[in-house]
Order: C-alpha cells, then structure tokens, then sequence
C-alpha cells in the first residue's frame, strides 16, 4: 500500500493548522470565551501525540488518515494559543475603529485583525511545520507500516545505517526548505514587520 507522508502532514496542518487559527481569532477577540474555555484547554492541551493514536487506530486504522489526524490534533494547539496570542495584542485603537466604523465580526477579521496579525500567525506556522514533522515521524515509526518513519526503523533493524542516515538528512534538508521558503515569502509580503517578527 502505497502511502505518501508529505501529504499527511499537508491535510494534518490544513485541518488542525486552520482550525487553530479560526478558534485562536475567536478566543483572541472574545476575553470571555478565552476564560470560559480555558480549563478545557489546559486539560486537553497537555495530551501527548502518542497517547491519541490508539483512538485513531479504532477510527482509522493503519494508513494516511490515522496520522493525519493525529497531526491535526497536535498541531491544532500550538496555532490555537500562538493565534490567540497574537490576536489578543492587536492594537486596541484598531479595533475601537472597527466599532466605530460598525463593522461586522467578518469584516473586523478579514480588514483589521487579520493584516494586524498575518506575519505572526505565518511565524506561528512555520514552528508548528516542524512539530508536524516530528509527529509523522514518530507516529510513523511507533505503529504506521509506511512512510519515511518506518523506512528508518527497517533500515536500523536490518542494519543498514547508511539508508537511516540518507533518510534522516532527506528529512533535515526537506524541512529546512520549507522553512526557507516561508521566511522569505513572509518577508517579501510583510516587508520589515516580516523581519522583526522571525528575528
């Protein structure tokens, strides 16, 4: 069975990456919501990657949309409380415009809130690329017969360190150049606010 772990990690961000970003918009802008959610938050937040593929093997069993979901879970967190974050610091001014101007919620976002906070939130991204990665990986190598994680453990099982080796380097190059990549594309579109947020 063929299995592609770049596109695991693609629909883990893209379904936990974007749900992130909508609750950490939501959170950022409502203090009351923050505090009503944030027992729930810190309860589930802590749970460990590996202690949620047993419940995606029930649901999924062995193959791309078991780690796939096990990604989204994990990197579901960092871009709620990063977004947050960074949503919650936004200029008050702006937003006491928005009231004057009466925009709608939507239009608050996609005009003040979002361009205010768009260099963070790619910032925020590219940490959570890498914990994507390293989430793979290891789910991957503790039950997932296939992709580059498994490759690795069967390379060091029948001995073979310079395989693991090329894989590990793959690994390290590929994540290297996607970082590359959203840097500059987060300081060609952001300009000098692209610069100081990634110093």
């Amino acid at each position: 069975m063929d299995h592609d772990p770049f596109l695991a990690i693609g629909l883990g961000l893209a379904v936990g990456g974007g749900l992130g970003v909508l609750g950490g918009i939501g959170l950022g802008l409502s203090p009351a919501a923050s505090r009503i959610t944030s027992i729930a938050i810190e309860l589930f937040r802590p749970i460990p990657p590996v202690a949620v593929i047993p419940i995606a093997l029930l649901i999924y069993g062995f193959g791309i949309k078991m780690e796939a979901a096990i990604i989204a879970f994990t990197c579901f967190w960092p871009m709620l409380l990063l977004t947050q974050a960074v949503v919650s610091s936004v200029e008050p001014r702006l937003i006491e415009v928005s009231r004057i101007l009466e925009l709608s919620p939507r239009k608050k976002v996609m005009s003040i809130v979002l361009p205010a906070a768009a260099a963070r939130i790619v910032t925020a991204l590219r940490l959570t690329i890498g914990i994507a990665f390293i989430v793979a990986v290891t789910t991957e190598i503790a039950v997932n017969p296939f992709g580059l994680g498994h490759a690795m453990m069967i390379s060091q099982m029948e001995m073979r360190p310079s395989f693991m080796y090329a894989y590990i380097s793959w690994l390290a190059a590929l994540g290297w150049l996607i970082n590359t990549g959203l840097l500059m594309i987060q300081r060609r579109m952001f300009g000098a606010m692209g610069l100081e947020v990634t110093q």
